[in-house]
């Protein structure tokens, strides 16, 4: 079962309904929308995609299986 975690090092700056992350060595900053930082807070190694779902979908009031495609979409976004 896939536990996604946070990579270290990355540093993050709040910018209005935005969150801005920015890479070690890199001089990229790569900006995530309110829901795409709800999910690499939950990529702490220790949960699952489908406990991420169920913490989400409680926190935004949707049943987890209807999330957990997009959840599994951020993921991969966010390892690219």
């Amino acid at each position: 079962m896939l536990r996604p975690r946070r990579r270290p090092g990355v540093t993050r700056r709040h910018r209005a309904d935005e969150i801005e992350l920015l890479v070690p060595g890199s001089d990229q900053a790569h900006v995530l929308n309110l829901s795409a930082e709800a999910i690499w807070e939950l990529c702490d190694g220790e949960r699952s995609l489908e406990a991420i779902a169920e913490d989400l979908g409680h926190r935004f009031e949707v049943a987890p299986e209807q999330i957990l495609g997009d959840i599994e979409a951020g993921v991969r976004a966010l390892e690219e």
